[in-house]
């Protein structure tokens, strides 16, 4: 589910945050939008001289420098900026969506709950965890989030090995 990529995917992600943010912010700049405090946020940020100045730095960026924006977009969410919550609610609910497809797609689940683990460097920001945590209530499954016990490499290791060893059995 989801891992579609940047382009057409990645929703709830830290790219997806700060890309929304940046926009954000632009249109605010044009006045296609409302004010948010996200514009003088990122050209403090990035040591921009203005609006203008953001489209050819987005052009370079990497995806991680975007990604590291959307701390930004969460601290300013977490300040009451209503742009910027919005940009923040709305990955928080796309990220519940993909719970909950998930937790379809895997039925059936052994007793009530459905484990969850958060992963990723926007999910280690304790509000906009607390904002997940709030999105996943919204479906019909008990979402309950617990600990990792290994990363995602470990997980595909481990689902590789299991693979050749239900071949060779």
């Amino acid at each position: 589910c989801g891992g579609w990529g940047m382009i057409v995917g990645d929703e709830g992600s830290g790219w997806a945050i700060g890309r929304g943010g940046l926009a954000a912010a632009l249109r605010a700049a044009d006045g296609r939008g409302p004010g948010t405090a996200l514009l003088a946020r990122f050209l403090e940020a990035l040591e921009l001289d203005g609006p203008v100045a953001i489209p050819p730095w987005a052009g370079r960026a990497e995806k991680a420098d975007v990604a590291a924006l959307a701390r930004l977009v969460v601290e300013a969410a977490q300040s009451g900026d209503p742009v910027a919550s919005g940009v923040v609610e709305r990955g928080a609910r796309e990220l519940g969506c993909h719970a909950a497809a998930l937790a379809r797609r895997l039925e059936p689940w052994r007793g009530s709950e459905v484990p969850v683990v958060f992963h990723g460097g926007v999910l280690s920001i304790p509000f906009y965890a607390e904002l997940v945590s709030g999105a996943l209530e919204a479906w019909e499954y008990q979402f309950r989030v617990r600990p990792g016990v290994a990363d995602a490499v470990d997980g595909a290791l481990s689902y590789a090995r299991a693979l050749v060893h239900a071949a060779s059995a």
